[in-house]
């Protein structure tokens, strides 16, 4: 964030001359997993705090693990919460990509790494585009 927000500043007409970023989504099986994650973590929180009336509600005695869960809610939330935590970076790709005129020109998912500032200046300035004052 802090290299675009640089970019941004000191390259102001790059939007005008074909240098952009592109999004690249979560693969779709791991939307679905953070989709169920969250869906789970409110079902769970509903679930320790009005379980104990949904077994009154239905006549049945409270099951032992759901009794668990209601004299620990502190750890369940915990557990719920790191869970919920961890499927959200199943969907962050974590790409940073620039290109040129639908061109590549440099890739993190590639690289596995980002470029410093000296680096997107020299690549931007090979290709005819230079810094703003």
């Amino acid at each position: 964030m802090q290299l675009k927000n640089w970019l941004e500043e000191h390259y102001p007409q790059l939007s005008t001359h074909g240098v952009q970023g592109k999004h690249f989504p979560a693969p779709q099986w791991a939307v679905l997993f953070a989709n169920a994650a969250g869906m789970l973590q409110m079902a769970g929180f509903l679930f320790m705090f009005g379980g104990p009336m949904l077994f009154q509600g239905m006549g049945i005695p409270t099951p032992s693990w759901a009794q668990f869960v209601f004299d620990n809610k502190l750890m369940c939330y915990g557990g719920i919460y790191v869970m919920n935590m961890v499927a959200a970076k199943f969907v962050q790709t974590g790409a940073f990509e620039i290109y040129h005129n639908d061109e590549l020109v440099f890739s993190k998912r590639q690289l596995q790494r980002l470029p410093d500032i000296n680096e997107v200046v020299q690549i931007l300035g090979r290709r005819g585009l230079h810094m703003e004052n």
